[in-house]
């Protein structure tokens, strides 16, 4: 089992936003005195009724993730280095993003790349988002067996594909229970392998992932952890 270090927040009189800033702030300073522990941070705010659960796993390469419910607000135009991978399961979100608006009702998926500049508005919002690092990306893309080098590049923002939101949403549940670190790397790698064979535009050449190549992969892939 991985050990849980949990913090709660009540009525901080903060917007979730910087909330959020701080949540991700505080993982930083731990991670940097090798505090490797699987922190959560849960932050509810009354006043305005909304809810973040938020939390980092180094052993899946600093794999961000949040649960944010009961949100509304408006986010000013900005970017991230990762990849975002949100479940919208309640309310409205508009995103504003290369010269047109999208919106993402419940069972939709909002995929945002890497480094591309957005505005969002929430209404009422329930979503389960995944950040997933370029490099982390592309080592799945790699171990699938893509001969490409270019980066895996979602073309659209709203998708609504079932059964790869169940599978999505069957990840983000499992990575946030206190199971083993193998358990984790198992159910990302196939679940991501699926969404980048589904919906990359920059996906070639297919091929089955074995465990054997799985534990190679994450060898490999985060051994700077």
């Amino acid at each position: 089992m991985i050990p849980i270090r949990r913090f709660t927040i009540h009525d901080s009189g903060l917007c979730p936003v910087t909330c959020y800033r701080i949540c991700h702030l505080s993982l930083s300073l731990l991670l940097t005195i090798h505090d490797l522990r699987f922190t959560i941070y849960e932050l509810m705010q009354t006043a305005h009724n909304w809810h973040l659960k938020f939390w980092r796993l180094p052993h899946l390469d600093n794999l961000e993730l949040l649960h944010a419910s009961r949100v509304t607000h408006d986010y000013p135009r900005h970017m991230h280095e990762e990849y975002s991978i949100a479940l919208i399961l309640q309310g409205t979100e508009t995103t504003t993003c290369r010269g047109t608006s999208h919106r993402a009702r419940s069972g939709h998926l909002l995929l945002i790349n890497a480094e591309e500049v957005h505005s969002n508005k929430s209404a009422g919002s329930e979503y389960r988002l995944i950040k997933v690092h370029p490099k982390t990306l592309r080592h799945v893309a790699r171990d699938l067996g893509e001969h490409t080098l270019a980066a895996p590049y979602f073309p659209k923002l709203v998708v609504k594909d079932p059964l790869l939101f169940r599978r999505l949403l069957d990840l983000h549940l499992k990575l946030e229970q206190n199971i083993s670190a193998l358990e984790h790397e198992s159910v990302f790698l196939s679940t991501i392998g699926l969404l980048l064979t589904r919906l990359n535009k920059n996906y070639c050449a297919p091929r089955s992932i074995a465990k054997a190549g799985a534990k190679k992969f994450m060898s490999a892939s985060f051994e700077t952890i």
